[in-house]
């Protein structure tokens, strides 16, 4: 094989990671949004609602998912000014 056979395959396989990944998150971001859209439709359901956050106590699973949240937040803030030369700095 050639360099630019090798290097086309490559180039593709990274397109197909990228393309599912962006689909694998758009997918959960319209969940969440169709989550939210039922939760806001149905408030009449009492105190006991697991749509508000603030009207129960946060777990260890909240927590995870509100790190994450701040590590794609910080990548995405972040990532896009780090270039090769000061990588170390960012």
């Amino acid at each position: 094989m050639s360099a630019s056979t090798i290097l086309v395959a490559m180039l593709r396989r990274d397109r197909a990671i990228v393309a599912f990944g962006l689909a694998g998150v758009v997918t959960l971001s319209w969940a969440y949004l169709i989550y939210m859209d039922w939760g806001m439709r149905h408030m009449d359901v009492g105190m006991e609602m697991v749509i508000m956050p603030a009207m129960q106590n946060w777990t260890a699973w909240d927590l995870v998912l509100v790190f994450l949240m701040w590590v794609v937040m910080m990548g995405c803030d972040d990532g896009p000014h780090c270039q090769p030369d000061d990588s170390a700095f960012c």
